[in-house]
């Protein structure tokens, strides 16, 4: 559903001009279609949608209508990228885990029930602790996904520090 909703089609060059043409919401809505189908075949006890997945609000409402299992959102990103999609299936979900929990009240506010907070891969008690060396290696550690304005800020950082060990 992401490469479809996002306006992608694979194939040679002549599809690739035709897809200007070509209107996203019919692809959207056969893909959710055919997820529709499979989980109604598969008939899961639990649905996992990670935030901003093109699932459409009837889509999720069909599914409940008769699938037993319990759908669970996982919003994995700042509140500033919230869609109408992930908007309007909010009642919907029955459980919302965020990575943030200065968010939850938040979201709890735009609609979605029985939010929690879940630290994504950082939580020591399931994760072995990793082993600390004698001397750090670094000053400075960066982990995350490339935007233009962290790409910006770590130039800045390392233009102006020198002698700062970075690891990006």
């Amino acid at each position: 559903v992401g490469a479809m909703s996002a306006g992608y089609m694979v194939g040679n060059s002549l599809m690739k001009k035709a897809q200007r043409y070509l209107r996203e919401d019919i692809y959207l809505r056969k893909a959710n279609r055919d997820l529709a189908v499979a989980l109604k075949d598969f008939s899961p006890g639990m649905v996992l949608l990670p935030g901003k997945t093109k699932i459409l609000t009837g889509t999720i409402a069909y599914l409940k209508s008769f699938l037993p299992a319990r759908f669970v959102m996982i919003w994995q990103d700042t509140l500033c990228n919230l869609d109408e999609i992930t908007l309007a299936n909010a009642p919907l979900f029955d459980v919302t885990a965020s990575y943030s929990s200065a968010a939850i009240p938040v979201l709890q506010k735009l609609g979605f029930p029985n939010c929690v907070w879940m630290p994504f891969a950082g939580d020591l008690s399931i994760h072995d602790q990793p082993t600390i060396p004698d001397q750090n290696q670094y000053d400075l550690t960066f982990l995350g996904g490339w935007r233009p304005e962290r790409e910006k800020a770590l130039e800045t950082i390392a233009k102006n520090f020198k002698n700062i060990r970075l690891q990006v």
